[in-house]
């Protein structure tokens, strides 16, 4: 690999595994079937993954690959709508101009841009996908002088829809104190679900509802596959009502849990545990989405659908959990 695209690389891994993201990447590589380095520094796992890089073990592509993975996918609200799959298969290539890639391989995320930038439009597999980037500031009170630190930091958002069967996400991060679009958290959220979104794609989108799929979630057939791990909904009186796991294998073991079937339309959302898949695990299968290799942590949202996915999870293991929702709903 000439030296001028490692060096790019090494500048991009290093940028990409600031901010905590070095456990995302030790995962990516153990899922690629090379060596973590479980107990490496941040410069450490830079090095490690440049070594596979020049050794030939992972192609360049991967490289670049690992990068948009670590900005795309991870702590993201993922929300889920329905398309019109006619509409969607009208949509030209044409019209991204040279954002228009080939192949993920060659996709680029944009780093603290000036301005909300799309990063790339990708038509393939049956799919239309569109990634934006752009610079939100966190702000926090500073005692020691009495001020306020901003920290700058880049926001992606991922727009991808199934032509065939109409099945919609977005993918967004959590907004800053400040961000292009104003100071609220809406205001962000708005941008991207109810105007960039439906305008690309050519088409209305209609939020799915899943307060079916958190009624199916209880019934013993999917016992091997989710486990939730805290209920809310409304209680008596208007408040709250909160179960959560106390120590027990399964929550809907409780008596508590039971009595939550009877006002299953009150569900508003749930955390559940999607579960390892047993046997051993074929590292193909996995990075293909198919099947999981350790439990993955998410919050469900009824309505409009929202699955909001933990810290360092992998595009694989969204991929997992998004195809098991869809069935289930």
């Amino acid at each position: 690999m000439p030296n001028a695209e490692i060096n790019r690389l090494r500048s991009a891994i290093t940028i990409a595994l600031q901010d905590g993201n070095g456990t995302m990447a030790k995962r990516y590589l153990e899922m690629r079937g090379v060596t973590r380095g479980a107990g490496d520094s941040i410069p450490e796992l830079v090095d490690r993954i440049i070594g596979h890089l020049e050794s030939g073990s992972l192609a360049p592509s991967v490289g670049w690959d690992l990068v948009r993975e670590i900005s795309e996918f991870g702590d993201k609200r993922i929300y889920l709508y329905h398309g019109d799959g006619r509409a969607l298969r009208r949509v030209e290539a044409s019209t991204f101009g040279s954002r228009l890639v080939a192949s993920l391989g060659v996709a680029r995320v944009a780093v603290l841009p000036q301005a909300p930038t799309m990063n790339y439009a990708y038509f393939g597999d049956g799919h239309v996908r569109v990634s934006y980037s752009e610079t939100h500031l966190r702000v926090r009170a500073n005692r020691a002088v009495r001020g306020y630190l901003e920290t700058p930091s880049t926001c992606v958002c991922v727009v991808d829809a199934d032509t065939q069967s109409g099945f919609v996400y977005v993918a967004l991060d959590t907004p800053g104190d400040e961000h292009p679009h104003g100071s609220t958290a809406l205001s962000y959220f708005d941008h991207y679900l109810r105007d960039v979104a439906p305008t690309i794609l050519g088409c209305t989108l209609t939020p799915i509802e899943l307060h079916a799929a958190l009624h199916a979630m209880d019934k013993e057939k999917y016992r091997k596959v989710v486990r939730p791990a805290v209920i809310f909904g409304d209680g008596k009186g208007g408040m709250g009502l909160r179960l959560s796991n106390k120590g027990r294998a399964d929550l809907r073991d409780y008596d508590e849990y039971a009595d939550t079937q009877n006002k299953i339309k009150l569900r508003k959302q749930a955390r559940v545990t999607w579960l390892k898949t047993g046997g051993r695990v074929n590292l193909d299968r996995v990075s293909a989405g198919d099947s999981l290799m350790r439990e993955i942590n998410t919050d469900v949202q009824a309505s409009p659908a929202m699955v909001r996915f933990a810290r360092h999870t992998l595009s694989s293991e969204a991929a997992f959990v998004l195809r098991t929702v869809r069935e289930i709903v």
